[in-house]
Parts: structure tokens; C-alpha cells; sequence
């Protein structure tokens, strides 16, 4: 293989050997690359939300700024027509006791409960949305 036509031969026969599998679902793409790929496209679609910005303050019972209290959102949904409570993340209030959480909604009635906590102090949850 001292020509370089022969080399580029067989560089585009070893490609055509090697394909790329994808499949599409809902969380993304997977794809399964062989060793001989050099470059694999993999475009994904996704559905676009609005986003809604839930922000706040936490305070003690005086009014002073509670700084380093971990937030907790989560999403309030209906199972089997019961009420269900689920996850969605956690950050910690700043100094000055704010905290931000960014969501994507898309509908309109949807619900989350926000809670914080930190030792010494005792906070009731909190509607984001009123009922």
C-alpha cells in the first residue's frame, strides 16, 4: 500500500465496514460508534417549555436574612388521584437569605412546594402557586 490511491481505498472500504447505530427516544439519542469512526453527527429534538423564574427570601421568626438554608422544590402531582410529592432539586440561600430555582412549565396548573431547613430553625413549606 505505497500508493496513496490504494490508501484512500482502503480508508473508504474500512468505512463503509463501520456504521453507526442510533436510536432515537425520549431522554436523547444513543448512539453505538465503532473504533474506525472519526466523527458521528447526532442530532436531538427537543420540545421547548416556558421557563418561570421561583424566586424568594428566607428569614427567622425576627426578620433577620437566613443564610446557608437549604431549599428544596419539588412538584406536586396526582397519582391514581392521589396527591404525590416528587423531587425536583435543591440549592442553598445566599447571604442575604435568597434563593432561585428555574422551571419549565407546560401547563398552566401546575404546583410546587418549596421547603427550607436549616439546623436550628424551623420553616413551614410554602406554595409557589397559590390554590
Amino acid at each position: 500500500m505505497n500508493d496513496c490511491k490504494e490508501y484512500d481505498k482502503y480508508l473508504y472500504d474500512l468505512n463503509a465496514e463501520c456504521d453507526v447505530k442510533q436510536r432515537r427516544s425520549d431522554k436523547g439519542v444513543e448512539v453505538t460508534i465503532n473504533p474506525c469512526e472519526k466523527e458521528v453527527r447526532a442530532d436531538i429534538k427537543i420540545k421547548q417549555f416556558k421557563k418561570v423564574k421561583i424566586w424568594g427570601q428566607i428569614k427567622d421568626q425576627c426578620g433577620c436574612f437566613v443564610a446557608g438554608a437549604t431549599v428544596t422544590l419539588s412538584k406536586i402531582t396526582k397519582k391514581c388521584g392521589c396527591p404525590e410529592v416528587v423531587f425536583i432539586e435543591q440549592t442553598i440561600s445566599d447571604k442575604h437569605g435568597i434563593y432561585c430555582f428555574t422551571v419549565c412549565v407546560d401547563d398552566c396548573s401546575e404546583k410546587y412546594r418549596i421547603c427550607a431547613n436549616k439546623k436550628g430553625c424551623k420553616t413551614e413549606p410554602r406554595s409557589a402557586f397559590k390554590d
